[in-house]
């Protein structure tokens, strides 16, 4: 944002809320946020987008790493996303897909992996096992609810032959906790974004996460000058 002109403190003023993987906090924080008077909502995750909607059909809001935002009811369609969200999308299915295929490709005796999931994206995840199926692996869930059953939900399933980490926002807040887990189990593991391989796991597949985050400053960038161009209207408008 400092690129495009935006200064915290001069013209911008930042409001933060951090869920800290806890998915319930969001629509707390997102009615924090619309009370508060913002201009804009900027969600890093499908359950905060999700949650900013609920709390406004007015505000813009605009997501980034959502995996799939037609499915969620985030907006209508990728091409025409209609009433106040806008965004950025993983392509999460696709790439969920992709891979599994890479998995199996890399380790071919890889054939029992463990799919850690919350359960709260109910269909993109039985789309997942259908992947796994056709490529001759048993997916077995080990389902977590919360960050800190993240520990023994893994090493209660230390006995499978790898790991695929699904794309949500608890793993990506707990990805050092899970890399090491992994690791001390020795073995192998396919990550939802380069963030994890940057903090030293071992291997995935996603869009690029810097040029997302550009992008989603893009997008800001536009709706806030359109905001300063309908004050700057209605100013003149008054006489001002």
């Amino acid at each position: 944002m400092r690129d495009r002109g935006w200064i915290e403190g001069s013209n911008l003023l930042y409001l933060f809320r951090f869920a800290e993987g806890v998915a319930e906090r969001h629509a707390g924080n997102a009615r924090e946020l619309v009370e508060a008077g913002v201009d804009l909502i900027v969600a890093v995750t499908g359950t905060a987008a999700l949650a900013a909607k609920r709390s406004s059909d007015t505000v813009p809001i605009v997501f980034a790493n959502v995996p799939n935002p037609v499915e969620m009811g985030l907006v209508a369609s990728i091409a025409r996303p209609q009433g106040n969200l806008t965004g950025l999308t993983t392509l999460g299915l696709d790439m969920a897909g992709k891979r599994m295929e890479l998995l199996k490709e890399v380790f071919p005796k890889a054939s029992r992996v463990a799919f850690l999931v919350t359960g709260r994206q109910a269909q993109f995840d039985r789309s997942v096992y259908g992947y796994a199926e056709k490529l001759g692996i048993q997916l077995l869930s080990a389902k977590v609810a919360r960050a800190e059953q993240i520990k023994n939900v893994m090493t209660e399933m230390a006995d499978v032959d790898a790991w695929f980490i699904n794309e949500e926002a608890i793993f990506f807040t707990e990805r050092r906790t899970i890399i090491e887990l992994a690791a001390t189990q020795r073995k192998p593991a396919m990550y939802p974004s380069t963030f994890f391989v940057d903090a030293g796991g071992l291997i995935s597949y996603s869009v690029g996460q810097p040029g997302q985050y550009g992008r989603l400053a893009a997008l800001a960038d536009r709706i806030l000058h359109g905001y300063q161009a309908c004050r700057l209207a209605r100013r003149a408008a008054r006489g001002i």
